[in-house]
């Protein structure tokens, strides 16, 4: 089971500017499993800055859609609506 944070934690951040690194967390489903139940890796996932990059404003994340075992597209929001019409993709 893999899961992605929308937005960083706070104490990812300096002097109360927030990060634009959230987490990716890998949790072991297998009952059969020594370490069933918990996470087993974790990751960091680089969120590309939004607007407002001087405040270090963050594109935070939506969804994250698993392409195969090691690979996963991962989902981000802007917020701005009229501005593009079409949307990049970033692998």
């Amino acid at each position: 089971l893999v899961s992605v944070l929308q937005s960083p934690l706070v104490q990812d951040g300096q002097n109360r500017n927030p990060s634009r690194n959230t987490r990716i967390l890998v949790y072991d489903v297998d009952p059969a499993s020594a370490t069933y139940n918990t996470a087993i890796a974790e990751y960091v996932h680089v969120l590309p800055p939004n607007a407002a990059e001087a405040n270090n404003r963050h594109t935070p994340v939506s969804e994250i859609l698993a392409l195969s075992e090691t690979k996963f597209l991962i989902l981000q929001r802007d917020g701005r609506v009229a501005d593009h019409l079409y949307r990049v993709i970033e692998y």
